[in-house]
């Protein structure tokens, strides 16, 4: 029997603090089996309260959600409608690895949050799925 496809993976984040700061590295080595590179990033930061972000799939993209200051909450639903839920807080150290073809929506932002989201591709506008007709199609 095969093993089912995971809503997400949850992975450490590596964190070295010192009397100059907190460094937290994710390389290569640190992936989990199956994430490919990700070289796109971008930030998620000021969203205001009661507000989400998100809310669509990708066809091939994949992300991993980095929580860097405050925190909030990740909604990954597949096509057939199970649906699974999980904070994520800078206290936390962790990260979370979507692949695609998981709708995702973030919410509840909190504590001046800032979220660094890694991609596998370059934007591109065909690659998203904005309507759940669409995605669960």
């Amino acid at each position: 029997m095969s093993k089912p496809e995971p809503y997400y993976t949850e992975f450490a984040v590596r964190r070295y603090e010192q009397d100059d700061g907190v460094l937290r590295v994710i390389q290569p080595s640190d992936l989990p089996d199956g994430c490919p590179a990700l070289p796109r990033m971008f930030t998620i930061d000021k969203v205001p309260p009661g507000r989400f972000r998100g809310d669509h799939a990708h066809k091939k993209c994949h992300q991993v959600f980095v929580m860097l200051r405050g925190s909030c909450w990740i909604s990954v639903e597949m096509p057939d409608g199970k649906k699974a839920q999980k904070q994520l807080s800078a206290d936390r150290h962790t990260a979370i690895w979507v692949p695609p073809m998981r709708w995702c929506t973030l919410t509840s932002f909190y504590d001046d949050p800032l979220l660094l989201v890694l991609a596998s591709h370059d934007w591109d506008a065909g690659d998203y799925i904005h309507t759940r007709e669409e995605f669960t199609a």
